[in-house]
């Protein structure tokens, strides 16, 4: 089993930074594909968190999104 954590900021809550943080957590690993995310999200992402999680979840190649 491979591991890797990803990490990214931005000034606004955006999907964008979840696919960053997921490609960031694949080059870790070293891998392309996951099978499992755990995907932590900050506050200002409670408006809309399902975009962040389908867009981690298609970077990741993977159905199993969770956090």
């Amino acid at each position: 089993m491979k591991v890797g954590s990803g990490f990214a900021s931005g000034p606004q809550a955006h999907r964008v930074l979840a696919e960053e943080a997921v490609a960031a957590a694949l080059a870790a690993a070293g891998t392309s594909q996951a099978e499992h995310v755990l995907l932590l999200l900050s506050r200002e992402f409670s408006r809309h968190p399902a975009d962040a999680v389908l867009a981690a979840a298609r970077s990741a190649g993977c159905l199993q999104v969770s956090g």
